[in-house]
């Protein structure tokens, strides 16, 4: 690799069984002591990193000398951490590899997760270094499935769902007092009319996800692919077999340069909150489940103080009472909220994008905004409950 070349390194890839056991091998070596010659050499040293990442996305494992001892703290020795942080790098001796407590030999790899261990060796009769190892299961994770619930659109008819929700009866919403009960009735309405459009159904996800295969080239190629495979099982000509291998291998060499190029455009936005919602959808799914409870919720974040400081944090009467006691301020010049008009809820309706998350109600919002036009009244009117519940003198 001629990259850095005043920096000692070189690299060899060891082929594996398949792509998930093959393995990057770089070594390198820093031979100065001097403070300000390590720095620049940090660097350089970051500058061959990035050129690697750009080119090798498998497992890699980088070994060598850097004469930065990790044993004792020092700015030149969190300089060389954080530039092994960036590259989400993991440095696995832990014990000193040289006479005088020096930890100066280093193993790193990419993948922290598959290191079952690492030790040093005494080799007296070769170096003063000690030989550090590590032990890396080289067998990659399986993907563990999930399920998910989606709404199935196979049979949805807009007409047909418009026509249902101009039938419901929405003025029950309007016979009840109780807020409570306006937003269940609201709600129910909805849900159970979305439910009979587009029902909830369970799907297993097999495999992690992959939205660079949505492109529409390597679909088409995908369904030639199949047809191919089609004709050549059906008449066993080598040259069919030929054309069908010939397009297989068109399709993985599109893959790969579609999954590149998501990569890149996704990891170099600016925006830092697209940049992290592609490292946890894809890049490392979270398996857990998100935990929906609104109660739950709330509890964990009430007792914060409690579970911090161990103070409990009293019964909460005493804020109800001294709210209760502050006087109600009557006067023009007093925060009052102003009840909203259609174009309001209509305005903040379309404000929200189609991905946003449910919510408890389990309501999407791109059905609230088809249905708008049938829905506004009522909603509004719920919201306008909700400012005069809020301002009338016995308001929750």
């Amino acid at each position: 690799m001629n990259i850095e070349p005043s920096v000692e390194h070189i690299w060899i890839e060891i082929k594996g069984k398949n792509k998930n056991s093959t393995v990057l091998l770089g070594v390198f070596y820093q031979p100065d002591f001097d403070l300000s010659k390590k720095t620049v050499w940090i660097e350089k040293f970051e500058s061959v990193l990035a050129a690697v990442h750009l080119k090798w996305d498998g497992i890699m494992i980088i070994a060598g000398d850097s004469n930065i001892d990790l044993c004792s703290s020092s700015n030149i020795g969190e300089k060389y951490q954080a530039v092994l942080h960036a590259f989400n790098l993991t440095q696995h001796v832990t014990a000193p590899t040289r006479k005088g407590k020096c930890l100066v030999d280093h193993i790193i790899t990419n993948i922290p997760q598959n290191v079952i261990a690492t030790d040093v060796l005494a080799t007296p009769e070769i170096s003063d270094h000690d030989m550090p190892y590590l032990i890396v299961n080289v067998r990659s994770n399986r993907f563990e499935p999930r399920f998910k619930y989606i709404r199935s659109e196979r049979l949805f008819s807009p007409e047909a769902f418009l026509q249902d929700i101009s039938e419901l009866p929405f003025s029950t919403v309007y016979a009840v007092d109780d807020i409570d009960d306006k937003n269940d009735i609201f709600n129910e309405l909805l849900r159970s009319c979305i439910d009979r459009h587009a029902p909830l159904v369970r799907c297993k996800l097999t495999r992690p996800p992959a939205p660079w295969l949505q492109d529409v080239d390597i679909q088409n190629l995908q369904k030639r692919r199949d047809a191919l495979r089609f004709i050549a099982h059906q008449t066993q000509l080598e040259s069919d077999w030929s054309i069908y291998r010939s397009v297989r291998n068109k399709i993985k060499s599109a893959i790969k340069t579609a999954k590149h190029n998501f990569y890149r455009k996704a990891l170099s936005s600016k925006r830092l909150k697209n940049v992290w919602s592609v490292i946890h959808k894809i890049l490392n799914p979270n398996p857990k489940r998100i935990r929906s409870d609104p109660a739950e919720l709330n509890n964990f974040f009430v007792s914060t103080t409690q579970r911090i400081f161990g103070v409990d944090s009293g019964p909460g009467s005493d804020i109800v009472t001294y709210l209760e006691s502050l006087p109600q301020d009557r006067s023009d010049n007093g925060f009052k909220l102003k009840p909203v008009t259609f174009n309001d809820v209509c305005q903040q309706l379309n404000i929200i994008r189609n991905d946003c998350s449910t919510g408890y109600d389990h309501l999407p919002i791109k059905y609230l905004k088809l249905t708008s036009q049938h829905i506004l009244s009522p909603l509004t009117h719920i919201v306008n409950a909700h400012i005069a519940d809020v301002e009338s003198p016995h308001g929750k």
